[in-house]
């Protein structure tokens, strides 16, 4: 609902396992999404991607709210830890 008065800047979801971090962040006033994968176990970043649109996948990871959980292509269970918005009235 947020969305539709045009008031979001900012939103951002974390959802992780044991072997990986996904951060999926919106920055609304530019219509961008960046998208950072973390091993975890080796310590680095496995992949990062700027986009205007996620895919389907990256789409369902963002959508689930804190303590919710959903499975990744492997069958893997990530959780969301964290899903934020930071708006302005």
């Amino acid at each position: 609902m947020l969305y539709s008065f045009g008031v979001v800047i900012f939103e951002h979801c974390v959802l992780c396992n044991d072997s990986y971090e996904y951060s999926i962040c919106y920055f609304a006033p530019r219509d961008i999404y960046d998208i950072v994968v973390i091993n975890k176990k080796e310590g680095h970043i496995e992949y990062f991607e700027t986009t205007h649109q996620l895919n389907n996948t990256y789409l369902s990871y963002f959508n689930l709210i804190n303590g919710e959980s959903v499975l990744d292509n492997d069958g893997n269970k990530l959780v969301c830890r964290s899903h934020s918005v930071e708006y302005t009235l």
